[in-house]
This record gives C-alpha cells, structure tokens and sequence, in this order.
C-alpha cells in the first residue's frame, strides 16, 4: 500500500496556506490547501473565526474529520469518494501558515521583488513564521505530562 501523508499519525500537519485561511477554496481554488479544506470540511469553520494573518501568525487546527477523498491536482482534481470509515478520524493536528509571494504586479520573477526576499527583514519575517507554527500550542506540555504519567502507571 502507497503512504500518503493523510495516513500519517502522531504528527503536526502543514497547511501551507493563504495569509487568508483557506485561499480559494469557496470560490476557485483547488491546490494543497483547498484540498485539505475540502477533504476536511470542518476546517471551513475555522475561516468563519481567522482573519488575516499576521507576519509573527499561524493557526491551528485540531480534530477536523476526513469525510471524503479526491484525485487528481488543480483543474484536474475530482471527488473519489467517502473516505473509509477507518479513516474517518479527527486528524493529526493541522498548523496554517503562510509565506510572503516574491512575483512581480504583472506575475514574473522580477529580480527587484524576487530578491527582496533574502533581506534581513523578509527572512526574519519567515523565521518567526515558522516558529509560530512549531511553537507548544496552549495544554500541550500539560497534555503530554498526563501521557508520561499514564505510561509510567502501567
């Protein structure tokens, strides 16, 4: 059997997102993360609740259910079904962050804007992203002591 990330357990998911949660997913979007949305419906609620994100924000996302699965990327992407009822399960927890686009106005790789990205303040920018979206959400030190405990009773 083939893995695939949705397979994978124990783990904290990427959404490599829209600075708006969710990017086009209700309107014409179709790539990773409105696929994800998609997959995961209740992962749309969370747009109802996130604005913009900010430079030093990532969101998180935890026990959204895989309720159907799909094929194909972008234009060809196509509904294949429910998914199992074996893996109809909340998720692994799902982290959204986004990056800054260095593409010109007219959509080329102009060199001004193409290489602003390596300035000092657009790689902290990035850094602190990435940091935001690894960062020990609220409850989980907490929750992993009470998992520790547990093992340790029995």
């Amino acid at each position: 059997a083939e893995a695939t990330i949705e397979a994978s357990t124990d783990c904290l998911h990427a959404d490599f997102a829209n600075k708006y949660l969710g990017g086009g997913v209700l309107w014409r979007g179709c790539v990773q993360e409105e696929i994800l949305f998609i997959t995961h419906p209740e992962c749309l609620v969370a747009m109802l609740f996130a604005s913009v994100m900010t430079p030093t924000e990532a969101l998180l996302i935890s026990n959204a259910e895989r309720f159907s699965t799909g094929e194909g990327y972008n234009r060809s992407f196509r509904f294949a079904g429910p998914a199992p009822m074996a893996g109809r399960r909340a998720c692994s927890p799902l982290v959204a962050l986004d990056a800054e686009r260095y593409v010109a106005a007219d959509g080329s790789e102009g060199e001004p804007r193409e290489w602003r990205q390596y300035s000092r303040q657009h790689v902290l920018r990035e850094v602190l992203k990435a940091a935001a979206a690894v960062a020990p959400w609220p409850g989980e030190e907490q929750r992993e002591q009470q998992e520790q405990q547990q093992q340790q009773q029995q």
